[in-house]
């Protein structure tokens, strides 16, 4: 009989990580769910754009899921995108003045700290496997 696999034993900078990329899927989920029932509610002051906006949330949250679950696997292929939607964030939030806020400093500061930590060595290292499929 052949023994289960040995447990993969995951860096803790990568596993904060993965839980700071899931955070901010879930936050965008919950954006959706918030433009949803503002909808529902008559409350959304130009339907098109709450349900666009909600739309576009529970897409971008499910792309980050995507992400942070590649990222759990040590994939290298899901640095790049949560490197991309960070940096976005980051300039997002300096340039509209957010920064200037309670939420907009917290958003930069997860969007920093993620920045960082997916980029230090150890995350690079935890997401360089070899058993990423060829691109073609």
């Amino acid at each position: 009989m052949s023994q289960p696999p040995a447990p993969v034993r995951r860096p803790p900078l990568q596993v904060a990580v993965v839980a700071l990329v899931a955070l901010e899927a879930g936050m965008l989920l919950g954006v959706a769910v918030f433009y949803v029932v503002g909808i529902a509610r008559g409350a959304a002051s130009d339907v098109v754009v709450a349900a666009f906006t909600a739309a576009l949330a529970v897409v971008v949250g499910g792309a980050l899921g995507v992400f942070a679950r590649g990222l759990w696997a040590g994939r290298r292929w899901s640095r790049a995108p949560v490197v991309t939607w960070n940096l976005l964030v980051g300039f997002s939030v300096l340039s509209s003045g957010g920064w200037r806020t309670p939420v907009g400093v917290g958003v930069l500061v997860v969007a920093v700290v993620v920045l960082v930590a997916v980029l230090s060595p150890t995350v690079t290292r935890a997401t360089s496997s070899a058993a990423d499929p060829p691109v073609t």
